[in-house]
């Protein structure tokens, strides 16, 4: 009776906006757009509407931001109408959104670049100072956060920050950070819960780590070894013990494409780490759409509709901002369309 109390009215409510989303009709127009200004044009038909009316100008920059504002608003209004516990696991599905903002400072911080004309709002959910990107070290940086979750994971994360002399640990370091709170709080969900959380954040996990160890490979030139300690845990076919244990073998992508054997994936050269990569990626986004759709289609009253409609709201900002690159470079159209995941 508390799950029909908890989800019934909410997912009424999540089922009505999810109308909203881009259908695969809509896409196909999409991708036959001539360039940037026609794909404008056509999405303004769209909900996107008013996110080109948010940005006032065609500045990528500022369309990105207003994409995130878009998104972003579209989970707050999930967390209006949820309560106790559910609503505590939304606000971490919201912690998502601070991070980058986190690790868009951290970068800012460290190039000492100057905040852009307009930044992703002053507060999510903790208010976090402007002028962090001030900061004189580490240590000062940290002290800003002292109020939030993030501090001590940033604080524990010196250490390599100095060795390797880049953010990519720190960025880790918040992203683990985000990670592990989202699965805790589902811990206190239901079991049929729990257990949807566990099997879809762990596949965003996997897509996560994959991602990371395409830059540690490609910027950083990190060795196998270096790489299965820094992943992300929790992955649900990237388990960080296997990815240990066989990178300290050396080949981490044969590692890889052994995990996935069974996902049947035709790879045209196998010796190729950035081709294998990619199509790992784009496999496993594919995997984790199919089964956000599950998901929301799924047992009305848990957390599907809530997940399911996140993880659809975030590919398809996913997707849109791949079709803007896909103009801005001038890609066939069925270069467009195999970048789209949906």
């Amino acid at each position: 009776m508390s799950e029909l109390r908890t989800y019934a009215f909410l997912n009424a409510r999540i089922r009505t906006i999810r109308s909203s989303l881009l259908t695969k009709p809509v896409y196909k127009e999409l991708i036959s757009a001539k360039d940037v200004h026609d794909l404008q044009v056509q999405l303004s038909k769209t909900h996107f509407k008013a996110v080109f009316e948010r940005a006032g100008v065609h500045d990528t920059a500022l369309l990105e931001q207003a994409f995130f504002l878009d998104e972003l608003g579209r989970i707050r209004i999930i967390e209006e109408f949820s309560q106790d516990k559910l609503r505590s696991f939304i606000q971490c599905l919201l912690q998502r959104y601070e991070a980058e903002k986190i690790k868009i400072l951290l970068r800012l911080w460290h190039r000492r670049t100057d905040l852009p004309e307009i930044l992703i709002p002053e507060k999510i959910l903790y208010a976090i100072p402007a002028n962090i990107v001030d900061a004189a070290d580490l240590k000062e940086f940290t002290r800003a956060l002292a109020d939030t979750p993030y501090a001590e994971p940033l604080r524990a994360a010196e250490s390599d920050f100095t060795a390797y002399r880049s953010v990519f640990p720190l960025e880790l370091a918040v992203d683990r950070t985000v990670f592990e709170n989202l699965l805790k709080s589902s811990a206190a969900l239901s079991t049929r819960d729990h257990s949807m959380v566990k099997r879809l954040v762990g596949i965003e996990i996997d897509i996560s780590n994959l991602n990371w160890i395409g830059r540690f490979k490609r910027y950083y030139h990190l060795s196998s070894a270096e790489i299965g300690r820094l992943l992300l845990p929790n992955g649900f076919r990237i388990r960080q013990n296997k990815i240990r244990q066989i990178a300290a073998e050396g080949n981490l992508i044969q590692a890889l494409m052994d995990i996935f054997q069974g996902a049947h994936l035709n790879i045209p050269d196998p010796q190729n780490e950035v081709l294998v990569l990619g199509m790992l990626e784009r496999f496993f986004s594919q995997v984790l759409r199919d089964e956000a759709v599950h998901a929301f289609a799924g047992f009305p009253f848990s957390i599907g509709a809530v997940l399911g409609y996140f993880y659809l709201i975030r590919m398809e900002t996913r997707n849109v901002r791949m079709l803007f690159e896909s103009k801005k470079y001038t890609l066939t159209p069925q270069q467009a369309e195999d970048l789209l995941v949906v």
